[in-house]
């Protein structure tokens, strides 16, 4: 059943501009269905997108960072005792209690930095109470004397961390999504191993132990993968091709493969091949030993520090932080809380129905509440909690329904396109496959047959159904056009074609030329030419003519009649008779044969996008019969 749109004749202006509205709420709805849908595939590029307005905007653990660096240079140009550091000190403590109220980090207390930030705090401050910590490590008597120390300390054990950035997407909670704990404590690792080298150089006490630590953990990550639950196998293979490749590139013995002769061949393949497929070219290096040499102090200090970490963090850093833990609901499914915002749009849809159904029902007496539901089944699929994207259904006949947009024009267009490439290739088949049988029964002899054989009965029976002979019918039209109109206008013509045939005889014969030597007679011969040229001419031309008039006008005369039947039969042995002499059938047959194969090839063609239009209105208008 299809849905009706509303009379704008009668219908309410500001029902229609409700319905119009309901219309885009349930577009809203369907978007959101979609992006649901959608999230986790898409989750790299929002990730991408929150960290690129991260970097772009001024957040407040940035501002946290830089009121520090603020404090380093009131103290080394004032001293702790300086009001303006005093006045830096308090600015600190707020914003330490704002970063713990605001909870700007993913992983909170249960793991991950907000949590390290506070336990090393509460260690350095040797208390258990955070709020404690926190003012006494930003007290003037607590930096007083060992400044350099404290903000050493802080640089290398907690700014980073409070600059550290752990993936807070808003939708991650519906999708039960959170960090995976492996690859992000692997992350900040590599943080605060580039800040104690920052602060402390290379040979500080905390790096290698830091690079330990890394080697130890790049070791498991590619034994276990933790990718695996987020079905992201290949980030892990990718980080493994590109350090093998980081690494085993610029060693003293690297070559390329000796696929030809030509070194700058081997060159081009080689690099076609670490774009397209890396596997082929890296898959007897070990990926293990590349992490290994990669985190070691001899490789940082050979290519130095800053690039090593820079090619880190532009090239691995990501994969690793795009990779997540999703829980596991109690039927063994992945956690999907969509549920919990879709409650609210389907009851509001069901409310929406019910009065839309009143409205109509009441508004329109002779249309009952089963009727009204029935109309507009297609709601159906808005208050179902399940097989969302049948939803779009709904959307498209509500759209439709106020037309907003208009739809009629694009579904005209599609029905053109459709119904024009039906026609075109109905008609190509049907009209070809009439011509294949006009050549048929042409080259088997059934036309031949039917003109030299008339008395011999078809094969299957002629169905007749208005009595009337049409060849008989067309054959006296043909001769009425002929005798009427055809030869009355060739009569000049004629005339000096007679004339030039009867003067070139007469002028051979030496009658003519006796008779014109004699007095007075010189111009008798002409004149009896052009006296028989013209009675000829008009017994040609308009003889058949008046013959035919009278025969319409006076009763038959049966001698006449009698006549004409025996010269018709005639006529029609002696064509049968001279068809059948030597070839001539054959050649006819022929070239009629390939007359219609002309006209398959140059005049049976797929209609036009044009003729498509003007098919579709003629289909929809066309006249109907009495009774259909």
């Amino acid at each position: 059943m299809s849905s009706r749109k509303p009379n704008l004749g009668t219908a309410s202006f500001w029902f229609l501009w409700f319905e119009r509205l309901m219309a885009l709420l349930a577009l809203t709805n369907l978007g959101w269905v979609f992006f649901d849908m959608s999230y986790v595939k898409f989750r790299d590029f929002y990730l991408a997108g929150d960290l690129y307005l991260r970097k772009s905007r001024k957040s407040l653990p940035e501002n946290y960072l830089a009121k520090v660096e603020e404090l380093k240079k009131a103290l080394k140009q004032n001293g702790v005792g300086s009001p303006r550091v005093g006045s830096l000190l308090q600015d600190l403590q707020q914003l330490s209690f704002q970063l713990f109220e605001e909870n700007l980090f993913r992983m909170t207390d249960r793991y991950g930095a907000m949590k390290e930030i506070k336990k090393r705090l509460r260690d350095r401050m040797e208390t258990n109470n955070i709020e404690q910590a926190v003012i006494s490590f930003w007290s003037k008597k607590n930096l007083e004397g060992k400044w350099r120390e404290e903000l050493n300390f802080f640089d290398t054990n907690i700014g980073y961390l409070i600059g550290f950035y752990e993936p807070k997407l808003f939708y991650d909670p519906i999708k039960g999504i959170e960090p995976y704990r492996s690859t992000q404590a692997y992350l900040r690792n590599v943080a605060e191993l580039k800040a104690n080298i920052k602060e402390n150089g290379l040979n500080s006490d905390r790096v290698e132990p830091l690079l330990e630590e890394l080697r130890k953990e790049s070791i498991e990550m590619i034994k276990d993968n933790p990718f695996k639950v987020a079905k992201k196998p290949g980030n892990l293979e990718e980080i493994k091709y590109r350090m093998k490749r980081h690494i085993y590139y610029r060693e003293p013995d690297f070559s390329y493969p000796d696929y030809t002769p030509i070194d700058f061949v081997n060159s081009t393949i080689y690099f076609v091949l670490d774009l397209l497929a890396p596997e082929v070219l890296w898959a007897e290096k070990s990926s293990k030993e590349a992490f290994i040499k990669f985190w070691s102090q001899e490789n940082l200090r050979r290519y130095r520090w800053e690039d090593e970490l820079a090619f880190f963090e532009k090239e691995i850093s990501f994969l690793l932080l795009a990779n997540y833990y999703r829980h596991i609901g109690v039927y063994s499914d992945p956690i999907n809380r969509f549920w919990l915002l879709d409650i609210p749009w389907i009851a509001f849809f069901l409310v929406e129905i019910l009065v839309t159904t009143w409205w109509i029902s009441h508004r329109q007496r002779e249309v009952t509440w089963g009727k009204a539901l029935a109309e507009r089944w297609y709601d159906i699929f808005l208050v179902l909690p399940f097989w969302r994207w049948l939803r779009v259904i709904s959307v498209m006949m509500r759209l439709d329904r106020v037309e907003f947009p208009d739809m009629d024009p694009i579904r005209a267009k599609i029905g053109q396109s459709f119904v024009g490439s039906f026609a075109g290739e109905i008609t190509t088949a049907v009209v070809v496959r009439v011509i294949d049988q006009a050549q048929e029964a042409v080259e088997q002899g059934e036309l031949a047959k039917a003109l030299l054989e008339p008395s011999k009965k078809p094969k299957r029976e002629y169905i007749n159904f208005n009595e009337v002979n049409e060849i008989q019918a067309i054959g006296n039209r043909l001769i009425q056009i002929t005798v009427s109109q055809a030869l009355p206008t060739i009569q000049p013509e004629l005339e000096a074609f007679l004339r030039y045939q009867i003067e070139s005889a007469m002028k051979k014969s030496s009658l003519y030329l006796r008779i014109q030597r004699l007095p007075g007679l010189g111009r008798f011969p002409d004149q009896i030419a052009e006296g028989l040229v013209s009675q000829v001419s008009k017994l040609i031309s308009q003889g058949p003519q008046n013959a035919y008039n009278a025969s319409q006008n006076t009763q038959p005369d049966p001698i006449a009649t009698e006549l004409s039947q025996r010269l018709t039969n005639k006529f029609s042995s002696a064509i049968r008779n001279e068809l059948q002499r030597e070839h001539t059938i054959e050649e006819l047959e022929s070239l009629l044969s390939d007359l219609l194969e002309e006209i398959k090839i140059n005049y049976v063609q797929k209609l036009t996008q044009t003729e498509a239009e003007k098919i579709v209105p003629a289909v929809k208008n066309r006249p109907q019969l009495p009774g259909s």
